[in-house]
């Protein structure tokens, strides 16, 4: 249901924010993807795929925390207790709804943005150098295309490698921090499990996902994209 829902927004809003832009070596290699319309679409797919959770979410959170509150209340008058501050819970999970629904999807967009723009950065400097995600595509209606089988190594290695620069990032971060505080080892450790277990753990998750496509794609249909 949630890539569903993904996917229709993603359609709903690319007239208004622009697709994905990507470029294809022989229509078999991705070696560049767009920085800003990447994480632009990517963004308010997933800003307003958070707003619609949100509209859902928050009212039963306030429903809940007023709940609390009445139950909280009543426990408090049986053993003759002040009740004074517990009424106002109500309220305050109303306006905690509101908030939550104004302010999560403006939050989700920009920290989805700059997550989607750095990966994408990474992804254009590494691809020369480890080479793209490697697709095999099958041209069906017009210009609509077939994702037949997607290389499990190439994604996974791309992919992994960007996790390991991204936890060479944080880690160096934790790293200064640590050591600042006399733990120079921990810093370390934490340096290491983010750069190799990232890789890692990032390389198997979309290998496998790119060998079980692979598998299904025959029998229930492949992901269908159009290109321009």
């Amino acid at each position: 249901m949630p890539s569903f829902l993904q996917a229709l927004l993603y359609n709903l809003l690319v007239p208004k924010l622009g697709g994905i832009q990507i470029e294809l070596e022989e229509m078999t290699e991705v070696t560049r993807a767009e920085v800003v319309p990447f994480a632009l679409i990517l963004a308010g797919v997933t800003a307003v795929f958070q707003l619609i959770m949100q509209l859902v979410i928050a009212p039963l959170q306030a429903v809940l925390i007023e709940l609390i509150g009445g139950i909280g209340t009543l426990a408090l008058a049986a053993t003759n207790a002040t009740t004074g501050q517990l009424p106002a819970m109500g309220g305050a999970g109303a306006l905690g709804a509101i908030v939550n629904i104004i302010l999560s999807p403006l939050i989700t967009f920009i920290f989805v943005f700059i997550g989607a723009a750095i990966a994408a950065l990474l992804y254009n400097f590494l691809a020369p150098k480890l080479g793209g995600m490697k697709v095999e595509l099958a041209q069906m209606t017009d210009n609509f295309f077939g994702v037949e089988s997607i290389n499990p190594v190439a994604i996974g290695l791309i992919t992994g490698a960007i996790a390991a620069v991204l936890g060479l990032i944080l880690g160096i971060i934790f790293l200064i921090l640590f050591a600042a505080l006399g733990s120079i080892e921990a810093g370390i450790l934490i340096l290491l499990t983010y750069v190799i277990g990232g890789f890692i753990l990032v390389f198997i998750a979309y290998a496998l996902t790119a060998l079980i496509y692979n598998v299904l794609s025959p029998k229930i249909g492949s992901f269908k994209i159009q290109l321009e």
